[in-house]
C-alpha cells in the first residue's frame, strides 16, 4: 500500500518535547504561506503526555507558521515517501506573534541578551549515518571522519576508531557520527571599527561503528567514546572575510587521538 507523502509542522512544548501537526505534502505550498490551525491548550502537554489545566480549555485558535529555512526531508527507507519537517512560530490568526509561543520567547530572550551585554550564544548539532545496500560493507572513503571543522581541539581524522596494531595506525572513520558545538561571542572593549571580538566554545562528539572490526592482530574498538574540547577564540572581521583564531584544549580523549591546539578559519561569500 502506497502512502501519501506527509509534512509535519513542529513546535517544542513546555516539557521540551517536539510535537506537531501533519498534513499531506501536496498542500505544502499553501501551508507555507498560510500556516495551519492549532489549539492553544496543546502547549500545556506534560512530559507524561497529559494536558495540564489552563485557561484555554478546548477553545481558541492560533496558527503554526513555518520557518522555511528549517525545513528538512527524511527518508525512512521503509518503502514510504520521504517526509518533510519544519519548525514553526505560533501566531495569532491575524499574523501577530502569540504571547506564549516558545520559539518567539526564546528568540526575544536571545535578542535581549545581545542588546544588554553584546553576548551572542550559538548551539550547533550535527549527526550522520551511512548504511550499505543489502548489508554491504562501507568503504573507508565513504565513512565519516571528524576534524576541526566539526570538533575543535583535534586534527583532521584525529579521532575515532583506529587500528593501533597496524603499521600506519591511520584513523578508520565510522558509519555513525554526532557532534554538538556551543559558542559564545562577546565584545572585548575595543573600538567597534577594529572589528575584533572574543569567543569561547565547548565541543563534544564522537564517530563510531564499523562493519568489520578485525584489525591487524586483534579487534578494533569502534565504540562511541566521547571526545570533548574547550577553548577561546579571537574573531576579526577583515576586508578579505571574517578570520577566527581558535585556541583549544582537549578535555576528554583517547590515548591514540591526535590533538590540535590551534586552528585558523576564514569565511567569505561569493
Amino acid at each position: 500500500m502506497q502512502h501519501d507523502a506527509l509534512t509535519m509542522f513542529c513546535y517544542t512544548d513546555l516539557a521540551g518535547q517536539v510535537r506537531g501537526k501533519g498534513f499531506p505534502s501536496r498542500q505544502l505550498e499553501k501551508r507555507l504561506k498560510g500556516g495551519i490551525g492549532w489549539t492553544p491548550t496543546n502547549i500545556m502537554f506534560t512530559a507524561m503526555g497529559t494536558i495540564a489545566p489552563s485557561e484555554w480549555g478546548a477553545h481558541g485558535d492560533v496558527l503554526f507558521l513555518p520557518d522555511e529555512t528549517t525545513g528538512v526531508e527524511v527518508d525512512f527507507e521503509d518503502g514510504t515517501p520521504a517526509e518533510r519537517f519544519y519548525l514553526c512560530d505560533v501566531r495569532n490568526t491575524d499574523g501577530t506573534p502569540w504571547d506564549c509561543c516558545p520559539r518567539t520567547l526564546l528568540k526575544e530572550a536571545v535578542r535581549d541578551l545581545h542588546r544588554e551585554t553584546g553576548l551572542t550564544l550559538r548551539a550547533t548539532f550535527e549527526g550522520g549515518a551511512i548504511n550499505g545496500f543489502s548489508g554491504s560493507d562501507i568503504r573507508l572513503t565513504d565513512r565519516f571522519f571528524i576534524g576541526p571543522s566539526k570538533l575543535r581541539g583535534f586534527e583532521s581524522q584525529g579521532t575515532g576508531p583506529r587500528d593501533q596494531d597496524a603499521v600506519n595506525q591511520d584513523a578508520l572513520g565510522g558509519n555513525l557520527f554526532a557532534v554538538a558545538r556551543f559558542d559564545a561571542e562577546f565584545p572585548l572593549g575595543l573600538p567597534e571599527e577594529y572589528g575584533i571580538t572574543g569567543g569561547a566554545f565547548f565541543d563534544v562528539g564522537s564517530v563510531w561503528s564499523l562493519n568489520d572490526t578485525a584489525g591487524a592482530t586483534g579487534t578494533v574498538d569502534d565504540s562511541a567514546s566521547l571526545r570533548a574540547a574547550i577553548g577561546v577564540s579571537l574573531l576579526w572581521d577583515t576586508p578579505i572575510g571574517p578570520l577566527r583564531f581558535n585556541f583549544s584544549k582537549a578535555l576528554k580523549k583517547e590515548s591514540f587521538d591526535k590533538e590540535q591546539n590551534f586552528n585558523l578559519t576564514i569565511s567569505t561569500q561569493f
